[in-house]
């Protein structure tokens, strides 16, 4: 491997993913319904509407908008392969297709384990402030809390609510993520 093509493959990996990322908060936010109107889902719309529209003329979008998800698919196994290409590899089209959902579903716990970590850090340094983005993380969190706040309620003033639920989100993507993915790279 020369130092270029790993260069190559860190920006197709970088710039792939990143684009991922706004493709699945895209999904997450149109799955939870969160306001149109709101700067950062205007801001991500008009990021993903080039990629995301054409699919939605022919995919339907109720109950989830599955042009988004088609067009995380496709991209996800489109930086797959060409990451492949860069090294000089030939990747089989379902080693592909399972390499990529795993990545996907990492890439979807990550998201809530990674704004479950912002809002603790935000009721600690800042409690009662607001801005636009923590509206969007406590929609986003609040159902993922409920159902565990119900089971293990404050204690003393301190929710303990999100170390289980860290926990539990690690060990969700440990069991089926990281397997799809063992199993997608050896297909390959």
């Amino acid at each position: 491997m020369s130092s270029l093509s790993q260069a190559a493959a860190f920006v197709v990996q970088s710039l792939f993913s990143l684009y991922c990322l706004v493709l699945m908060l895209r999904a997450i936010m149109y799955y939870f319904r969160f306001d149109f109107y709101h700067p950062i889902v205007q801001a991500i719309t008009k990021l993903t509407d080039p990629v995301v529209r054409p699919l939605q003329q022919f995919l339907p979008k109720k109950p989830i908008d599955f042009g988004t998800l088609a067009a995380l698919l496709i991209i996800d196994m489109l930086k797959f392969f060409i990451y492949f290409m860069i090294f000089g590899a030939i990747a089989n089209p379902v080693g592909l297709l399972i390499l990529s959902l795993g990545d996907l579903f990492n890439l979807f716990v990550n998201i809530f384990f990674f704004a479950i970590i912002i809002r603790v850090i935000l009721s600690f340094v800042a409690p009662h402030t607001h801005n636009p983005l923590t509206g969007l993380l406590y929609q986003l969190t609040e159902p993922l809390f409920r159902p565990i706040q119900r089971l293990i309620p404050p204690v003393g003033g301190l929710d303990l609510s999100p170390i289980f639920l860290l926990i539990f989100l690690q060990v969700v993507m440990m069991l089926i993520g990281n397997n799809l993915m063992s199993l997608g790279r050896g297909l390959l």
